[in-house]
C-alpha cells in the first residue's frame, strides 16, 4: 500500500501547522479551480504525524471554505501504537465529507494502516 510507504519514510520535526498549509491549499483552489467545482468530485489527503501546534487549531475556517468549494478532504494520522486520532482531524474529515486513514508505528516501523 503506498500509505504505508510513505509512512515509513515520515519523521517529525516539531510543530504542526494544518491550517498554514490548508490556507495554501484552498488559495490555490480558488486560484484554479478543478475541473470537479463546486459540487463536484475534488478531493485531497492531508497526512501528518502531529496535532495542530500552531494556527488556529479547530481548523474552523478552513472546514467551511472547504465545504463551499466542494472539496473532500482525507485525513491520514502516522502516530504510536496508543495514540488516539486527532479529533481535528477527524472534524476536518467529518465537514467534508473525507475518509480518516491511521498508521501505527512501532520499533521504527509501521505496524498497521487502516481506515479510522
Amino acid at each position: 500500500m503506498a500509505m504505508r510507504g510513505l509512512a515509513q519514510r515520515t519523521w517529525s520535526h516539531g510543530g504542526t501547522d494544518l491550517q498554514r498549509a490548508l490556507r495554501e491549499l484552498l488559495k490555490q483552489q480558488l486560484q484554479q479551480p478543478s475541473p470537479g467545482g463546486a459540487g463536484g468530485e475534488n478531493h485531497c489527503m492531508l497526512v501528518t504525524d502531529g496535532v495542530p501546534t500552531a494556527g488556529e487549531p479547530l481548523l474552523l475556517h478552513e472546514r467551511e471554505v472547504a465545504r463551499n468549494l466542494g472539496l473532500t478532504i482525507h485525513t491520514g494520522f502516522v502516530g504510536g501504537e496508543h495514540e488516539p486520532y486527532p479529533p481535528p482531524l477527524a472534524a476536518l474529515a467529518a465537514a467534508t465529507g473525507g475518509l480518516r486513514f491511521q498508521a501505527r508505528v512501532a520499533a521504527g516501523s509501521v505496524t498497521e494502516v487502516r481506515p479510522s
